[in-house]
């Protein structure tokens, strides 16, 4: 009897207690449910889990709006379902954040592998791929926290020294492109033509260094590329000391055939300007037509007296118009010299030499007319009694002497000494015949012979 009364005492104030108060508050559940929340949000759940870590954080605020309201039992129920979904998304974080950082490392262990670090750090490419397979064994046995942990801590030292094989493939590939990029150009390709034992020698540098980069040998191939863009470079300097050389030979080729270097303007008693050559660009290089008057095509021996004559005039037209275009063509050679453009100098040079050629064998068959027509001149004079000319009245022409300095020419000299009357330079001319075969080459030294008095 008595253990009856007290079991119903106990049972009326279990009672009592409950309509009071009610059930307790879940002020652990609430804590642990907000650990659990601080944890997946540090884990970065909101990026890989954020349904999960959405609806945990939506089940704690329930659960304090609950306490607030004196709801323990509806506060207690979402406290555990915040816990429970915050480890669904720290599970689901972990092994996103796992199966994500295996991706990473396999990537850049195949970078590595294409750049060929088998070769060029092959210690550390084994390393790297032991640390991959225990991030990939802890993965497998589902420790993605482990898994993570492990391959977090040999990321950085992958990462850094697939950086770095990047660079020095990326350096050694921009030297290469800029070597054949080099070769490409137009200025490039018109100078190989002239100077091919260095054009072979460039084409071997830039295949040694394809070689050597296939064969991962970054710094040597980085070096033969880089000294083939110094030979290129150093072809203008070549190209331009071959210009100079045969800008000379072809001045001494002139000067040879009396024919002057310089063109100049005797109206106005100066060089001709740059603008002034700009058309020795378009001459065309004079050549002998096909099917030329059949006078040109006899032996000089079988011409008459009339086709001789006009044969002499019509050569004489020829080679006045050779020695013009000659003393065009090399002042454009050396205003093209003077600019830069040594390719284009060196092309007009070729085509001076090709005039030259012409020039002189024009030289030669009108030296034979000459012979041919003094040869006849002389039959006559033996035919006819010789009749002695009257003398004429000597005059006495009185004169000064005159040295040539550098720069002179007729018309210059014309114009220093009669007060601007440059148009006298024919009358020095004729005075100085011994000495001057072509009124526009005269030598600097020279003493030449100077009327006092004009004709009127």
């Amino acid at each position: 009897m008595k253990k009856l009364i007290t079991s119903l005492l106990f049972v009326i104030l279990m009672l009592g207690l409950y309509n009071c108060g009610g059930v307790p508050r879940p002020d652990q559940e609430l804590s642990t449910a907000k650990e659990k929340i601080e944890l997946s949000q540090k884990e970065d759940a909101p990026k890989y889990a954020n349904k999960e870590f959405s609806s945990a954080l939506s089940d704690y605020i329930a659960a304090t709006n609950a306490v607030s309201q004196g709801k323990n039992d509806v506060a207690k129920q979402k406290a555990l379902s915040s816990i429970s979904n915050s480890d669904v998304a720290i599970a689901k974080t972990r092994k996103s954040k796992a199966e994500e950082s295996l991706s990473t490392m396999s990537n850049l262990l195949k970078e590595a592998e294409d750049m060929k670090a088998d070769i060029l750090i092959p210690t550390d490419l084994e390393n790297y791929k032991k640390s991959y397979e225990v991030s990939k064994s802890l993965y497998d046995q589902s420790m993605y926290q482990d898994s993570y942990t492990n391959s977090k801590s040999v990321l950085p030292s992958i990462e850094s020294s697939v950086s770095d094989l990047r660079t020095r493939w990326g350096n050694a590939k921009e030297e290469l492109r800029k070597a054949v990029d080099k070769t490409e150009s137009p200025m490039y390709k018109a100078m190989t033509k002239r100077l091919t034992n260095e054009a072979a020698e460039i084409e071997k540098l830039i295949s040694d260094a394809r070689t050597l980069l296939d064969q991962a040998k970054l710094e040597e191939s980085m070096q033969k590329s880089k000294e083939a863009q110094e030979k290129i470079d150093n072809l203008t300097n070549s190209i331009k000391k071959m210009n100079e050389e045969y800008l000379n030979k072809t001045g001494d080729k002139l000067k040879e055939l009396k024919i002057n270097r310089n063109l100049f303007f005797m109206y106005f008693g100066r060089k001709a300007g740059l603008n002034e050559f700009k058309v020795a660009q378009t001459i065309k290089v004079y050549k002998e037509e096909e099917g030329s008057t059949n006078t040109q095509q006899k032996e000089v021996s079988n011409m008459t007296d009339e086709e001789l004559t006009n044969y002499k005039s019509q050569l004489e037209t020829d080679i006045s118009n050779i020695k013009s275009q000659i003393r065009e063509l090399y002042n454009s050679a050396q205003i093209d010299y003077s600019n830069g453009e040594y390719v284009r100098s060196l092309d007009t040079l070729d085509k001076v030499d090709e005039l030259i050629s012409q020039y002189n064998k024009k030289q030669d068959t009108y030296n034979k007319v000459l012979s041919e027509i003094d040869k006849r001149a002389k039959a006559k004079v033996v035919q006819k009694p010789v009749v002695q000319p009257k003398e004429e009245a000597k005059v006495t022409e009185t004169y000064k002497t005159y040295k040539v300095i550098k720069g002179d020419f007729l018309s210059r000299i014309a114009t220093k000494l009669f007060n601007g009357g440059y148009w006298w330079w024919p009358k020095i001319f004729v005075l100085n015949k011994d000495k001057i075969s072509d009124p526009d080459l005269i030598d600097e030294g020279q003493d030449l012979k100077i009327p006092t008095s004009l004709p009127e």
